[in-house]
């Protein structure tokens, strides 16, 4: 019994194993049919046609193990992100470097060149940081928070000064110590707990608030040794690397939005046939149920004009009836012959044939003469308002099958409108699944392109740091994002 549940459970997997095996080919034919693989190892890598894209990172990783450099294995997505966005601002120090280092010599002498060096350090760095500050969406609560302890102050100061210039004229501050402000009050206690300020902070009050905030560390690193970053700037190799890697990037960039504009360009097509077989099947539709409507309504009108030919013939009949009887009333002589009472009528089914009523021969006008006139009086007015009812009937009658119909061919027309947009629907689904997978393998190959151009500006680096002995820097990250 239990080989027999072991033999089932070793079945059961590998027919999970098949079918997991299955799905992962099917996957990768998928995605093969949207990405180019040779396509863009020749036009955005530009690798030789003897190596693939990975034999080409492995040849990079033998050659910097050949020279001894040891190089990452991946990158820090936040140093990354860091170092992209101090590109301008890394220039610009590189740019006024030497305009710094001459006014550091031009500075009075009455401090010595120790005291100059740590304020000029400090106040580039706190300038950099406040930079990157400035340039942040939002700020913290406690950032916010002192600087309306900040601007209370202020306003007491000049509040004070304006008040005591007007009443004595003396240009001193004074400052009552009962202040009922407690706003004011707290920002002394912070004044006077604070330790005391060195010129470098005193000179900007924001920079040295807002020097709780930590900067990117790598982004720091570009100024802590602007010296390195100045003969990396200077270097002819490293630059001519780094417009390599952004060209390179240009390519990427363009080869992404190439394979996705197409991707939305086969998606815009198939959406358009859609709309343009839909658009046929619904002018058909049009044509068609118009034709059924005029025939509909040729068929009711022909048989509410033959419901009136009846009641044509019966008002006949009835009218004919009365003229004689109106005739006996009048004229109280002996009856004619019956020979003269046939009375010619037409056939309502045959008009060339005519019908010969006979009426019924009575003898003198008599009260009874007069009540059966009075009758067929009456028969002749409820025979006009029961044929107007039975044509009112047949109307309604009409007019509900028309109804009908048209509630039909409305129904016909959403379920073809509900069709045609189930089939957008199934195109968009489509092209979106399309697209993930489109941009999932785009992202793969962006973190493999990025690590590259990583490991090639490390390689150039430590190259040109063995072959002078000094120290350079890296040069700003190049990324692939859009």
């Amino acid at each position: 019994m239990d080989d027999s549940g072991d033999d089932r459970h070793s079945t059961a997997i590998v027919m999970s194993s098949k079918s997991a095996a299955t799905t992962d080919i099917a996957a990768s034919v998928f995605i093969m049919s949207l990405f180019d693989e040779e396509a863009y190892r020749v036009q955005v890598r530009r690798i030789p046609a003897s190596l693939s894209e990975k034999e080409h990172h492995e040849e990079l990783d033998r050659i910097a193990a050949s020279e001894g450099i040891e190089l990452p294995h991946s990158i820090d997505e936040t140093e990354a992100v860091a170092s992209s966005t101090s590109d301008t601002t890394i220039l610009s120090e590189s740019t006024n470097m030497q305009g710094s280092i001459m006014s550091q010599s031009t500075a009075p002498t009455s401090c010595s060149s120790s005291e100059r060096r740590p304020e000029t350090s400090n106040s580039r760095v706190s300038t950099s940081v406040s930079m990157e500050i400035q340039n942040r969406p939002y700020s913290s609560d406690a950032q916010k928070k002192r600087n309306s302890v900040f601007r209370s102050r202020m306003r007491r100061i000049v509040g004070k000064k304006r008040k005591d210039s007007s009443d004595s004229g003396a240009g001193t501050i004074t400052v009552d110590a009962h202040d009922p402000d407690p706003s004011y009050q707290d920002s002394k206690d912070l004044e006077n707990n604070a330790p005391p300020r060195s010129p470098s902070s005193v000179r900007s009050l924001k920079s040295a608030w807002s020097s709780q905030v930590v900067a990117p560390k790598q982004s720091l690193e570009y100024y802590q040794d602007p010296a390195a970053l100045k003969r990396s700037m200077e270097c002819r190799e490293m630059i001519e690397l780094q417009k390599e890697q952004q060209a390179e990037r240009d390519r990427f960039l363009h080869f992404r939005q190439r394979l996705i504009s197409q991707l939305r360009h086969e998606r815009d097509c198939a959406k358009g046939e859609r709309k343009t077989a839909y658009d046929a099947v619904m002018a058909e539709k049009r044509i068609v149920d118009d034709q059924a409507i005029e025939e509909l309504e040729e068929a009711q009108l022909q048989e509410e004009l033959k419901m009136a030919e009846e009641h044509k013939f019966r008002e006949r009949m009835m009218h004919s009836r009365l003229r004689n009887i109106e005739k006996r009333v009048q004229n109280p002589t002996p009856p004619p012959t019956p020979g003269n009472l046939a009375v010619a009528v037409q056939a309502p089914d045959s008009p060339n044939v005519e019908q010969v009523v006979v009426l019924p021969i009575r003898s003198a006008a008599g009260p009874s003469e007069y009540n059966h006139l009075a009758e067929q009086y009456r028969e002749q007015t409820s025979l006009k308002h029961s044929n107007g009812g039975k044509i009112n009937v047949l109307r309604g009658q009409q007019q509900r099958k028309m109804e009908a119909f048209l509630c039909q061919q409305r129904e016909e027309g959403e379920r073809i409108e509900a069709k045609y947009r189930f089939e957008v629907n199934v195109i968009e689904e489509d092209f979106t699944s399309k697209e993930k997978a489109l941009l999932d393998v785009f992202n793969a190959k962006r973190t493999s392109i990025e690590l590259y151009w990583h490991k090639q500006a490390i390689l150039e680096q430590q190259r040109q740091e063995r072959a002078t002995g000094l120290k350079y820097q890296l040069l700003p990250f190049i990324s692939a994002r859009d």
